[in-house]
């Protein structure tokens, strides 16, 4: 086995262990965290619309940056800081 291929897997699970370490200290805020993050990789470069049910045109969803505004912080969705 190639040594590139011992540290990606070396990496691999160092990652797993801190994401089981989060997970048990916090399930549910971890949870949704994977969940929008698998979200985000597989859906860049997609192009989303806003439809409400009585819409006569479809809205464009605007991609921001992932930046809170100044004298903001950027929150975990559950309504506590990060």
């Amino acid at each position: 086995m190639h040594c590139s291929k011992i540290f990606q897997l070396e990496a691999t699970l160092n990652r797993f262990e801190l994401l089981r370490a989060e997970y048990q200290n916090a399930r549910g805020v971890t949870r949704r965290r994977l969940y929008f993050e698998t979200m985000e990789s597989f859906m860049q470069g997609v192009e989303m619309f806003v439809v409400e049910p009585d819409a006569v045109q479809l809205m464009p969803l605007l991609s921001l940056p992932n930046q809170s505004l100044p004298g903001t912080r950027a929150t975990s969705g559950d309504g506590e800081g990060r």
